[in-house]
């Protein structure tokens, strides 16, 4: 009945056919893995630690080391994995903090290429021991935080294209026609963090605060609750800053311009969020167009004035908000009360798709915008 449940709720992603576990190699030298328990009733749909330790130890004796990213907590004490575990933990369905990102791949690297090395294989040559070692990576359902890391570290240290590296974490850890193995786009965007840490910045970082000066949001609708949020406690929590009230937001245009004149006007919205950090560009007046419009003989009763496309807004606080870190999340949220229950609907992440916040930050270095 527990390898039934098991196997139900691993569907989504590919069982390793010896072991009957819930892991893939990514590489011969990387596993992903959800996180094992040792504690009932998890443990009776989740992998048994017991017997993953068992299938590690048969197959790699002692060269193989766990790296775990679970702010929420392993699930395991450590002793059960002889202690040859590395805990960089961060919240579900978020990026790391990137100061993370160095050190996390600094401490495989050390692993897998044998510059850190057990005392039973002391006498072992570090060839032998690089060829045999493996790194265990596992979150939650050893899926997007571990292939977050994954992907990561085929790109910084094996020389692996983004694409390639996101492609494979798909091929090996997930059943074909289930999605993609790394899918969150916040996630998706910090491993394009990372390729450009790589290949462009020499792999330095410097984390330093970030003062909000402004945001600049185009499509803002009603009733849209907007904070910005950071990570406090070296990354294993995420905490709210500052939400902005009615009396720091500027509007600049209602989002209700008539058709003609939405169709007529020039566009200009920013491309990049760096053009903003470094040149200070100003505000723009015009709201954004819809991408396109249905022809007006086809609409007999259309309306002269266009559907609010939602509000381009200036929010200023009047507070300083100082996040003690370079990463930066602007969190959207909508209420919408239902009127027949009275109950309250929240919708978040809301029209992300449509919105674009763009920040002026007070350091030089871009802040890292997540979003998840």
């Amino acid at each position: 009945m527990a390898t039934l449940l098991r196997q139900i709720v691993a569907s989504p992603r590919a069982r390793h056919p010896e072991a009957g576990l819930d892991l893939c190699y990514v590489t011969d030298n990387i596993i992903a893995t959800s996180g094992p328990s040792s504690v009932w009733p998890k443990k009776a749909y989740r992998n048994p630690t017991d017997q993953l330790v068992k299938f590690l130890d048969s197959k790699h004796q002692a060269e193989w080391s766990i790296f775990e990213f679970r702010a929420e907590g392993t699930g395991y004490p450590d002793h059960e994995v002889y202690n040859r575990i590395h805990h960089f933990p961060w919240p579900d369905h978020h990026p790391p903090p990137f100061a993370i990102i160095p050190a996390l791949m600094a401490s495989m690297r050390n692993w897998v290429q044998g510059e850190e090395t057990p005392t039973e294989m002391l006498e072992e040559s570090s060839e032998t021991a690089r060829k045999r070692r493996v790194a265990v990576l596992h979150c939650k359902a050893g899926k997007g935080r571990s292939g977050t890391a994954a992907c990561s570290y085929l790109i910084s240290e094996e020389g692996w294209k983004k694409a390639d590296a996101l492609q494979r974490f798909t091929d090996r850890r997930m059943r074909v026609g289930f999605g993609y193995g790394v899918s969150i786009p916040s996630q998706l965007r910090w491993v394009g963090y990372v390729d450009r840490w790589t290949n462009h910045m020499n792999k330095r970082y410097i984390e330093r605060p970030v003062e909000i000066v402004e945001l600049h949001i185009w499509g803002l609708r009603d009733g849209v609750k907007v904070a910005v949020e950071g990570f406090v406690e070296n990354g294993r929590r995420i905490q709210s800053f500052h939400i902005f009230k009615k009396s720091e937001k500027i509007v600049v245009d209602d989002g209700e311009s008539p058709m003609d004149t939405l169709q007529s006007s020039q566009i200009s919205s920013p491309s990049s969020a760096s053009s903003l950090l470094s040149n200070g560009t100003p505000f723009v007046n015009t709201p954004m167009s819809p991408t396109g419009t249905s022809p007006t003989h086809d609409l007999p009763n259309a309306p002269t004035r266009a559907t609010s496309i939602g509000a381009t807004v200036l929010l200023k606080p009047t507070t300083p908000i100082i996040l003690p870190t370079s990463d930066i999340n602007i969190d959207f949220e909508r209420r919408n009360k239902a009127s027949y229950t009275g109950w309250t609907m929240v919708s978040m992440p809301i029209l992300r798709e449509a919105m674009r916040a763009m920040i002026r930050a007070f350091s030089k270095s871009t802040g890292k915008l997540w979003m998840a």
